[in-house]
């Protein structure tokens, strides 16, 4: 075998090691959030110091109705009433993602998000309460102009992702795309979010646009990476 057939055999071995591996990563998302929900069921049932029973159907309530009045998104028309209801939800010492950030800046951070996500909406798949006041969401998150809140969101993506065929499929394409949260969320004795989690499946939206695995990978990777150093993760 020659020389050069050697070298492109090596390279070709390596990027799919590559691949796979990252794929591996991608994969993880799942073990990462049943890890979590564990972690806070098991929390919830540490630290819950009032034993009174909560009735499934008042949680489910107050989540449905939450998700109703988020579920358009935020926007000027309706500010006069989502801003003093989430005031109202959230605790003063609410944590988001592990972090303490108060009513305040979760209120911004919301405002930012639905302005960056042009045409943005939110569904709730399933409810499932895990433990007293706390459950767990599945909702889908639908942009309406992919294209658009690319620009918004991540304005060098079209230099990062230059070279990626899925890139370049949503941005052509520019259909409306949907991303599925897996969202956690305890409340305290009052019904208020003391504790949120979301974790944004990535891997599982792009693989159904896309069967180049090492492609996924790259996208998720970029977003990943830009979502740790953004004010709320889409």
């Amino acid at each position: 075998m020659a020389e050069g057939d050697v070298r492109h055999r090596r390279k070709m071995n390596k990027r799919k090691l590559r691949a796979q591996e990252k794929v591996r990563i991608a994969t993880l998302d799942a073990d990462v959030a049943a890890l979590k929900l564990t972690t806070a069921a098991l929390e919830a049932r540490l630290h819950d110091s009032f034993p009174m029973h909560v009735p499934t159907g008042v949680l489910d309530g107050v989540v449905r109705h939450a998700v109703a009045v988020l579920a358009g998104g935020w926007s000027p028309a309706v500010a006069h009433t989502q801003e003093p209801f989430l005031a109202q939800l959230l605790r003063p010492d609410i944590m988001f993602n592990g972090a303490v950030v108060g009513p305040v800046s979760m209120i911004e951070r919301w405002k930012r998000c639905c302005q960056s996500a042009r045409g943005f909406s939110l569904e709730l798949c399933a409810l499932h309460v895990v433990a007293q006041r706390l459950v767990r969401l599945e909702l889908q998150v639908t942009l309406g102009a992919p294209r658009a809140t690319l620009d918004a969101m991540y304005p060098d993506a079209a230099t990062a992702l230059a070279t990626s065929p899925l890139f370049c499929t949503v941005c052509i394409a520019d259909v409306p795309g949907a991303v599925r949260w897996t969202c956690h969320v305890s409340f305290d004795a009052t019904f208020r979010v003391k504790r949120l989690e979301i974790d944004p499946q990535y891997a599982a939206a792009l693989t159904r646009l896309s069967t180049n695995l090492e492609d996924v990978a790259d996208v998720v990777e970029y977003l990943e990476v830009k979502a740790r150093s953004r004010t709320l993760q889409l």
